[in-house]
C-alpha cells in the first residue's frame, strides 16, 4: 500500500468552531480532489465579481462554498421566507429570512453554474513512458506520486504537449501569432508563470488574464512577450505608470512609478 492510499482512507469532513458566532468546515482530501474543488468554486467566484459586486474574491469563496453545499448558489432566504428552491424556510426573531435585496447588488441569486473543474498535472515524458518513476507535478500543490498522476490522466481527451529547456523548464519558442491568443499559449503561460507575475502576487495564474508586456501590434503574441497578469495587476500596468520589460527566459523587471525595479520570475526559477 502507498502512502498516498493509506492517508486517502483518512478523509473526512470536520466542523471546528470559531468566535463571534463563526466556525470551520475542513475537508480533508486527496490533493488532486481538493484541488478541484477549490479551482471549481474559485472560477465561480472570480465570474461573480464586477463593479456591482461589494464582497472580496475570498468571501465570494465562502457563500459560493456554502451556497453549493446547500444545494443553491446563495445560501441566505429570499424575501418571503421560504428558501431559493421553494422548499420554505424558517424565520427569526420576527424578521423573516435574510431578504435578497440585503444581500446587496450582484450578488447572484439562483441556481449554481455547472462548472468542470480543472487541474493541471504535469508528467515527465520518461515517467509516462515508464522508463523512471520521477514524480509528476500537480500545479499548485506540488509533487505527486507518478501512479496518481497517470490515473488522472488516462480519461483526458486532450493532453498539451509542452517542450522545455530541460535547464530552466521554460517552454520552446513559438511562431509568431496574431493578437488572438491560442488557448494551447495560455496554457503554457500558466504553466511556466504559476500566479500572476506583478511583485508579490500569489493569484494562481489560470485564474488570470494574459498580457502583452510591449502591447500589441508593437508587441507580438508569443510567449516571449506574454505573460499571467490578475485583473487587478493588469489595470494598474496600464493604468498607474508601472512599466515592464522581458529579460529573457520569462523573467519580467518591474519599474514602479516612484523608480524602484522589481523582479519576478516563472514558477520555480526565481
Amino acid at each position: 500500500m502507498t502512502r498516498k492510499t493509506k492517508a486517502a482512507q483518512d478523509r473526512s469532513l470536520n466542523f471546528r468552531p470559531a468566535q463571534d458566532g463563526m466556525a470551520y468546515l475542513e475537508a480533508y482530501l486527496p490533493a488532486e480532489t481538493a484541488l478541484a474543488a477549490y479551482n471549481t468554486i474559485t472560477e465561480a467566484a472570480t465570474k461573480a465579481q464586477g463593479p456591482a459586486e461589494p464582497r472580496t474574491l475570498t468571501q465570494l469563496r465562502a457563500d459560493l462554498t456554502a451556497g453549493y453545499l446547500l444545494g443553491t448558489h446563495c445560501p441566505h432566504g429570499t424575501n418571503d421566507g421560504s428558501s431559493e428552491d421553494g422548499t420554505g424556510g424558517g424565520r427569526t426573531g420576527g424578521g423573516g429570512t435574510r431578504g435578497a435585496g440585503a444581500c446587496g447588488p450582484g450578488h447572484g441569486h439562483g441556481k449554481a453554474p455547472k462548472i468542470k473543474a480543472q487541474i493541471m498535472i504535469m508528467i515527465p515524458l520518461f515517467s509516462l513512458l515508464g522508463i523512471t518513476d520521477e514524480a509528476a507535478e500537480l500545479d499548485g500543490y506540488g509533487p505527486m506520486p507518478i501512479e496518481t498522476a497517470l490515473d488522472l490522466a488516462k480519461d483526458q481527451p486532450v493532453w498539451y504537449r509542452m517542450l522545455t529547456d530541460p535547464v530552466t523548464k521554460i517552454p520552446a519558442k513559438q511562431d509568431r501569432n496574431p493578437y488572438k491568443i491560442p488557448q494551447k499559449t495560455r496554457k503554457w503561460l500558466q504553466i511556466r508563470d504559476g500566479t500572476c507575475r506583478f511583485p508579490g502576487c500569489t493569484r494562481q495564474a489560470r485564474f488570470t488574464d494574459t498580457d502583452h508586456t510591449l502591447p500589441w501590434p508593437q508587441g507580438p503574441s508569443e510567449i516571449e512577450n506574454l505573460a499571467c497578469l490578475c485583473k487587478r495587476h493588469h489595470r494598474l500596468k496600464h493604468k498607474m505608470g508601472w512599466k515592464v520589460t522581458q529579460t529573457g527566459n520569462g523573467t519580467l523587471t518591474w519599474k514602479a512609478p516612484s523608480g524602484q525595479t522589481y523582479t519576478t520570475h516563472p514558477k520555480d526559477t526565481g
